[in-house]
């Protein structure tokens, strides 16, 4: 992915650390908020992406994110009920790509 990433686990692979010592990963065993907090220090300015439905489904029931993307198939979501009940906003950004199209939203706080 060429980007730093954030890996929420339970137990730290000690190891495949040892023996990935330039591998971009940061473990966190401290939960999603302690994982999206080293990610927000990583990124700086940067965007950070959560990826994974179920980190994704904690960060929006913590409030870290107000929007997620739509998942198409079959555990689609409607992207009003990822907005936690308020009204979708309408993407900044959309750029597609081969098999996916990413649209970018505006966070409201």
């Amino acid at each position: 992915m060429d980007v730093p990433v954030v890996v929420v686990t339970h137990d730290v692979p000690t190891g495949w650390v040892d023996a990935h010592p330039d591998a971009p990963f940061s473990l966190v065993t401290a939960g999603v908020e302690a994982a999206v907090a080293r990610a927000q220090e990583i990124a700086g300015d940067r965007v950070v992406a959560v990826a994974a439905g179920t980190m994704t489904r904690q960060c929006l029931e913590l409030g870290l994110i107000d929007l997620a993307p739509v998942v198409m198939g079959e555990r689609a979501v409607r992207r009003q009920a990822l907005s936690r009940g308020r009204p979708a906003r309408q993407s900044k950004v959309c750029i597609q790509g081969d098999r996916v199209t990413h649209l970018v939203f505006p966070v409201v706080r």
